[in-house]
C-alpha cells in the first residue's frame, strides 16, 4: 500500500516541487512528536507531585489546620506549589508544620466590632425614695478577630519581600496552580470510623439520635456534577420526617425556602456565629423566634438542590463557614 502511494505521490507532484513537500511533511510529522510528547512532560512538571501520601498530606493536613483556626480554606495546592519551587519538589524536605508556616501568608486578619446593646436590672428611688427594680440598656459591644484569604499575588510578593521566594520564581509557583492536581492527593479524614459518635460540649446535635455523617466538610466531588467543589457544611443522612434541633440557644434569623438550599432555617448565636440547617421537608419556626437548644426548628427532607433526604448544618462565625465537626470532636 505504502509503495502505491508513493507512486501515486510522484506522479501527482511536479518534481520541481517534490523537496519542498518533502521538507514540509518532515516538519508536520516533528512538530506532532513535539506536541505528543512534551505536552505531558510540561503537564508533569508543572504539578506537584508527591513521592508518598505523607508528602500530599503535609499540605492537605496543613489547610485543614489553618481551615480549623480561622474558618478559611485554602487551596492545598496553592500552599504545596510554593515548596515545589523552593524544595525542586523534594518535598521530603518538607513538613506538616513548615505547610502550616504559610498561614501568616495566606491569612489577613482583621478586627471587627460588633454593636450589641444589653440590659441589666439596676435599683432605682422614686420621688418618695421608694426602691423599685427597673431595666436599663447598656452597651456591651465587643471585638472579634476576622480572617480573610489573600489574593495569591499578595502572598508570593510577601514571601519576595521576607526573603523566602526569588522574584523571577513568581510564575513558575503560578504554572504549578495551572492543573488541578486534586485526585492526586489522598483525602484527610474523608470518613469517620464505624460506630463514630460525637461528643457533646456547647453545641447540640442537630438530628435527634441518628449519627451517620454522610459527607464532611471541605473539598469533595459532587454528587450530581462529578466536579471537585468544596462542600460548605456537614451533611447528616436521616430519614424525611427526622427532627431537626438548633444545635444551641438564637434567634430565627431566616425560615423559608433559599434556592438550592431548599427549606432554610438560619439562627444567630452570641459571638458573631450562626448555623444553617438546608434541605428541610418542613420549617417549624419563624424569622424572629427566640429558640432554645434542642428546640425543634424543621425537620429532613430533600428541598432544594439533594439526591436524597439528609440535613446540611453548616457552622458561620463571622460569616465563614468552618466545620462543623469540631464542636463534637
Amino acid at each position: 500500500m505504502w509503495v502505491t502511494l508513493a507512486k501515486l505521490a510522484v506522479k501527482l507532484i511536479p518534481p520541481d516541487k517534490a523537496i519542498k513537500v518533502i521538507l514540509g511533511a518532515v516538519f508536520v510529522a516533528l512538530i506532532f512528536l513535539i506536541l505528543l510528547f512534551a505536552g505531558p512532560i510540561m503537564v508533569f512538571k508543572h504539578i506537584p507531585l508527591g513521592k508518598t501520601t505523607s508528602e500530599f498530606n503535609f499540605y492537605t493536613k496543613a489547610a485543614q489546620k489553618i481551615e480549623q483556626d480561622t474558618g478559611v480554606l485554602i487551596g492545598w495546592q496553592k500552599i504545596m506549589a510554593i515548596d515545589a519551587v523552593l524544595l525542586d519538589q523534594e518535598f521530603a524536605g518538607s513538613s506538616e508544620s513548615r505547610a502550616y508556616g504559610y498561614k501568616k501568608y495566606f491569612i489577613r486578619e482583621e478586627q471587627k466590632k460588633i454593636e450589641k446593646t444589653c440590659s441589666r436590672t439596676v435599683t432605682k428611688k422614686d420621688k418618695d425614695g421608694n426602691e423599685y427594680e427597673d431595666s436599663e440598656d447598656y452597651d456591651c459591644s465587643y471585638w472579634i478577630t476576622v480572617y480573610y484569604e489573600r489574593n495569591y499575588d499578595d502572598v508570593l510578593n510577601m514571601l519576595v519581600a521576607d526573603g523566602k521566594l526569588p522574584a523571577d520564581k513568581i510564575e513558575d509557583v503560578k504554572r504549578y496552580n495551572i492543573y488541578d492536581a486534586s485526585p492526586l492527593a489522598v483525602d484527610v479524614g474523608d470518613a469517620l470510623p464505624p460506630g463514630w459518635m460525637p461528643t457533646i460540649r456547647d453545641f447540640a446535635w442537630p438530628t435527634e439520635n441518628v449519627f451517620t455523617v454522610t459527607s464532611l466538610f471541605g473539598p469533595r466531588t459532587d454528587p450530581i456534577e462529578f466536579v471537585t467543589t468544596v462542600h460548605n457544611g456537614l451533611d447528616i443522612g436521616a430519614a424525611t420526617g427526622t427532627p431537626v434541633l438548633a444545635v444551641k440557644d438564637g434567634k430565627v434569623i431566616y425560615a423559608k425556602y433559599m434556592g438550592n438550599a431548599g427549606n432554610t432555617v438560619i439562627i444567630q448565636h452570641d459571638n458573631d456565629t450562626e448555623t444553617r440547617y438546608y434541605h428541610l421537608s418542613k420549617i417549624t419556626v419563624k424569622a424572629g423566634d427566640k429558640v432554645k437548644q434542642k428546640d425543634k426548628v424543621g425537620e429532613v427532607g430533600s428541598t432544594g438542590r439533594s439526591t436524597g433526604p439528609h440535613l446540611h448544618m453548616e457552622v458561620r462565625i463571622a460569616a465563614n463557614p468552618v466545620d462543623p465537626l469540631q464542636y463534637y470532636r
